[in-house]
């Protein structure tokens, strides 16, 4: 039976009481460390996968683990650094961070074989959404109907659909086009 490994922070050269102080700069610099090493241990290792969702833990770590959560800490850092600095862009850790989990997203998920397997089926799923409200525009939501007048139907039925989440497109076109289910005693 293999024994947990503990890992010795001193020797690693990192001081667990830096850790405690200024949590943020210091989250970010160790996923940068960390990422640093991962890459070195990809070179050796046929654990990509697994290594790489570590290193997303971590990027995750400096930005957040959920979306509102990421945007929020990039707009924030945006506008915190423009305000300070007087140039526009973000402090050099939350950059980092950021173009880690892009490179990662493109690379583990945008281009994935299972979800590029998928993406048929989603292109006809948008286009039987934007058929249907199209055909239905009384369904759209009242708030996009004013905009009929200045933008055209075609226009209105697109923005309607691009604003939704893959989670919530899904769930319209179930709802739209999936029987629902029902218990028979």
């Amino acid at each position: 039976m293999t024994q947990p490994v503990t890992p010795d922070l001193t020797n690693a050269g990192m001081d667990v009481t830096e850790l405690a102080v200024g949590a943020k700069d210091v989250i970010a610099s160790t996923a940068e460390r960390f990422t640093s090493v991962i890459e070195g241990l990809l070179q050796h290792l046929s654990l990509e996968n697994v290594l790489m969702q570590i290193a997303a833990v971590f990027v995750s770590m400096a930005i957040g683990y959920v979306i509102s959560r990421r945007i929020n800490t990039l707009v924030e850092n945006m506008i915190y650094h423009t305000q300070e600095s007087g140039v526009l862009g973000m402090e050099p850790e939350v950059a980092g961070a950021m173009d880690r989990l892009r490179t990662f997203m493109f690379q583990h998920v945008y281009t994935n074989p299972v979800a590029k397997g998928e993406e048929s089926k989603a292109k006809d799923m948008l286009c039987r959404l934007f058929e249907y409200y199209m055909k239905n525009p009384e369904r759209l939501p009242p708030d996009f109907l004013p905009q009929l007048d200045f933008d055209g139907m075609e226009r209105i039925v697109c923005d309607y659909i691009a604003g939704m989440t893959d989670r919530y497109a899904v769930y319209k076109y179930s709802e739209l086009f999936i029987p629902a289910t029902w218990q028979v005693r």
